[in-house]
């Protein structure tokens, strides 16, 4: 009998809770969480200044290096950004490859254009001139091409960040229109361009493509709107909006997209983008993590989303007024409110809080914590009750099997 009683209980609790729903309050609700929440969340990222891959446990200097232009997007967490930055500087020689006698185009051109985004200088990084480090591994063909013992590993991508980065700090025009002009060959016949060079078939490939769109319109823009280069960027635009409208843009190539957008002066259709994306952050009534979730890489979709909302482009993105801290996005209880929750320990425990890595805490659910939804799963908690007496064993059996599977999937989540 008593297991029977606590078979019975456990269907009550497991129904009152899925009734009740979720206790955070949506205050902000997604789409109106402020960038410096998700600034926070960023930030909560980092194990001593740099993003860790679990995996290799070294550092992954590309994910570091995304995550500082997204605190810059932010306009917050300066000191956060600082100190990441003044780590990647100090370890320059590993990430250029000069420490192997090396010069990989891709980290180069990345940490000029973060560096130059945080207002620091990139012609002198520790005593290091990147910017003519990066325009001498441009060919005469216009290609920028890594030098190691490994070979050439530059990409369509890397090709993009070498033109961005050489406009972005002024860089001789006849760099920028071979190294454009070589981009624009890089495309495949839809105008997207692919992951890598010579690919066949030649594939579109959403972040590839997004960069070389936002650099192609910002060497058109600095070469005198070149007719080819503009003609180029609009091809590979109408490939990322055609992604976007089918919904195939995952969010890290939008908000690259949304940038390449405003810096073709098509600022209504980067509005589009950007509202999406600001609707897709996780709120109170969300996750809570202030964070872009969707997709297959939360960091850069939470990166992304903060490009898109600083209404900047590649080559002007800027923060020189950024706030040095970032507040992690704080949810309230609809019991928070409730004069009777002061008197009450338990109701006090139903309200969540986001705690310092942007992740948020799981309130618990109270009778009390939603009112009349509360109310109705008792109710049909108490049905359940009177059911499972008349049915006999077998109906508590199952209810009790159901239970332990719901606990069993809760220790596992």
């Amino acid at each position: 009998m008593r297991r029977a009683a606590a078979a019975v209980a456990a269907v009550a609790l497991a129904l009152a809770g899925a009734t009740a729903g979720p206790a955070w309050a949506a205050e902000p609700p997604a789409g109106t969480v402020p960038p410096t929440a998700s600034a926070a969340w960023l930030a909560g990222l980092l194990t001593d200044g740099a993003v860790v891959d679990p995996a290799l446990e070294v550092v992954d200097v590309d994910a570091t290096l995304d995550l500082a232009l997204g605190l810059v997007a932010s306009g917050a967490a300066a000191t956060t950004r600082d100190a990441v930055l003044d780590g990647l500087v100090a370890d320059l020689d590993d990430h250029t490859g000069a420490a192997l006698d090396a010069t990989f185009v891709s980290a180069t051109a990345k940490l000029v254009l973060v560096l130059a985004a945080a207002d620091r200088d990139p012609r002198d990084a520790a005593g290091t001139d990147l910017v003519a480090l990066l325009a001498g591994r441009v060919g005469t063909d216009g290609r920028a091409t890594d030098r190691s013992d490994l070979g050439d590993l530059s990409t369509p991508r890397s090709q993009a960040l070498a033109v961005l980065a050489l406009v972005r700090t002024g860089g001789e025009a006849g760099v920028v229109v071979r190294a454009a002009d070589a981009l624009t060959l890089t495309a495949c016949a839809d105008g997207g361009v692919p992951a890598e060079f010579d690919a066949a078939p030649c594939t579109t490939d959403a972040v590839a493509t997004a960069l070389a769109a936002a650099a192609l319109a910002a060497a058109a823009d600095a070469t005198g709107a070149d007719a080819a280069l503009t003609a180029a960027r609009d091809d590979a635009l109408a490939v990322l909006l055609a992604l976007d409208a089918a919904g195939d843009l995952d969010p890290w190539a939008a908000g690259l997209t949304a940038a390449a957008l405003r810096a073709a002066d098509r600022g209504a259709e980067a509005d589009a983008v950007t509202a999406a994306l600001t609707a897709a952050v996780d709120g109170c009534d969300g996750d809570a993590t202030a964070a872009v979730v969707r997709g297959p890489d939360p960091l850069r979709a939470t990166v992304g989303m903060l490009l898109a909302r600083s209404g900047a482009t590649l080559t002007d993105l800027s923060a020189p007024g950024a706030t040095p801290d970032a507040a992690p996005l704080a949810c309230t209880s609809p019991t928070d409110d409730d004069a009777s929750a002061d008197d009450d320990p338990a109701a006090g425990d139903a309200g969540g809080s986001a705690v310092a890595d942007g992740t948020a805490g799981t309130p618990a659910a109270t009778a009390d914590a939603d009112g009349p939804r509360a109310g109705v799963a008792v109710a049909v908690a108490a049905g359940v009750l009177v059911l499972a007496v008349l049915a006999g064993v077998p109906v508590l059996r199952r209810a009790r099997r159901r239970d332990a599977a719901d606990r069993a999937a809760a220790r596992g989540a």
